[in-house]
């Protein structure tokens, strides 16, 4: 199959529509062509004077800046990796060399950490320009750069490297193709009104907030961009019909329901897809008390987004599932829990797959079964109507005494304790019981309780071998740039 230019194509159907909100400026689709096409001029002479190369990084937060770049290097068929701005110069390092990235395009307030990446420690030279000095300068490029009117759906547009909540992080190769399959799956779900507009508040370098780049031009709908997640800024913006749709995780829901207090959004706000992992179902509980419809789903960067989503109209009937496949979406439990509505390992076959891991093909192709199915890693089940449930990673799966041990029952627990304000379980490896559960806790504000206190109280909703073995407080918990508690560094700082 074989895409049209997405930015072109929309500039020509959809000119004077707005495209594009960013904190006091907007732009419609018409303008945001042009100033694509310009910053792609731009790059097109830098790339020629890096020796014709064509993928570069992009290293900045939300901003104006980088959703032009983003648009440029779609507009020019310029592969672009996008990197995490959290990341420390060690874990940027990592990433530079495995993408053999010579050119990155950065915001100024990022430019000195791309300076401690020592280039002795790179496999190439690294040229790195300012984001804002090429928006400021895209008018002044020597030539223009011959637009690419079509793509193949297979040739790549992105690299996103995975969260890394479970280790090493892949280079995640996403095509046009894969994107454009993601963007249609959604609207078949969620419909599209011609007045939506939807709020982004996760980085763009993460897949659920370049998604909405990406249905923006393909369904002739404005994006509202934040430059980082402040839930009374964006609360405000809903409150004036600023944002009809919203991406959130489990953190930013909570936070944009416990700012809102007693106000009510307008009717034109529609719903909050929800993504990046477990909810509590008191959280679902309370929007739905507040008549805030929040669509859970189920994806990662490999499927570029969703691939699960529950209908709107089953967000009472079916609270805690992640729905059924979205269209063209395949999936199945695989493993001791198929065909028995046990838990297994979720399994998809999917148009929004990537097309592969960026100079791992090995590794992409062992996570194929042997019949064609691609396997997530994440633990499900399917009820007998077929909605999915999602229940943690396979690698954060507790096998204790032959027992499997499920670490978000114990953290469900542990958190609706008033002294527990976050809650991560691992598995530490035990002589006696194979593995056994720890909890790793953020105290609520309301004092520390005993261990023994603790055990008290899980055992009188957990059995007993999913009681944890022991309890250490932290300060916080590591995350990656959505929210998602990265399990392994815990495992890490607490080896003995």
């Amino acid at each position: 199959m074989t895409l049209e230019n997405w930015i072109f194509k929309r500039a020509r159907l959809s000119p004077h529509k707005l495209a594009f909100i960013f904190e006091e400026e907007q732009w419609t689709f018409e303008e945001l062509y042009r100033t694509a096409q310009e910053m792609s001029d731009l790059f097109a002479t830098v790339l020629d004077a890096c020796g014709g190369i064509n993928r570069v990084g992009i290293f900045s937060n939300n901003s104006a800046e980088m959703y032009v770049a983003i648009l440029a290097c779609m507009n020019a068929g310029i592969e672009m990796v996008l990197l995490n701005t959290r990341l420390s110069a060690e874990e940027l390092t990592v990433q530079i060399n495995d993408a053999s990235l010579s050119l990155i395009f950065c915001a100024n307030e990022w430019l000195t950490r791309l300076s401690e990446v020592n280039d002795a420690a790179t496999d190439v030279a690294i040229t790195c320009l300012s984001l804002e000095w090429c928006y400021a300068n895209r008018k002044k490029a020597s030539r223009r750069r011959v637009m690419q009117e079509l793509f193949p759906d297979d040739q790549v547009m992105s690299v996103l490297y995975t969260s890394g909540t479970t280790g090493k992080p892949k280079g995640v190769m996403q095509s046009y193709g894969n994107h454009y399959a993601s963007a249609m799956a959604s609207v078949t779900n969620l419909g599209f009104h011609e007045a939506d507009m939807w709020v982004a508040i996760t980085p763009l370098y993460h897949v659920s907030g370049l998604s909405v780049l990406v249905r923006g031009l393909v369904y002739g709908m404005p994006v509202h961009l934040f430059r980082r997640f402040d839930a009374a800024l964006v609360n405000q913006a809903l409150l004036r019909g600023k944002g009809s749709i919203i991406s959130v995780v489990s953190y930013t829901l909570s936070a944009l329901l416990k700012d809102l207090g007693d106000a009510v959004y307008p009717d034109s706000f529609r719903l909050m897809l929800l993504g990046g992992g477990f909810v509590d179902r008191s959280l679902l509980a309370a929007c739905q008390e507040k008549r805030i419809a929040v669509v859970q789903s189920f994806g990662m960067t490999e499927t570029c987004s969703q691939i699960a989503a529950l209908p709107p109209r089953d967000i009472s009937r079916k609270m805690g599932s992640a729905g059924l496949p979205l269209f063209s979406n395949r999936l199945r439990i695989g493993g001791t829990g198929a065909g028995e509505g046990g838990v297994g390992e979720i399994q998809i076959q999917s148009p929004a797959l990537c097309v592969g891991y960026l100079g791992q093909n090995e590794r992409y192709q062992r996570s194929f079964t042997a019949d064609g199915w691609y396997q997530t890693g994440d633990m499900g089940y399917l009820d007998e109507e077929g909605y999915l449930y999602v229940k943690c990673r396979l690698a954060d799966c507790i096998i204790s005494g032959g027992e499997n041990i499920y670490p978000v029952e114990i953290e469900t627990c542990l958190k609706n304790s008033r002294h527990v304000r976050e809650a991560a379980v691992v598995g530490k490896i035990d002589a006696t019981w194979g593995m056994v559960p720890w909890a790793f806790l953020v105290a609520g504000g309301t004092g520390k309780p005993t261990d023994e206190e603790l055990k008290s109280f899980c055992l009188r909703h957990l059995a007993a071998f999913k009681v944890p073995k022991r309890f250490v407080w932290v300060d916080e918990l590591p995350k990656t740039a959505v929210g998602k508690i990265q399990k392994y560094k815990l495992l890490a700082a607490f080896a003995e």
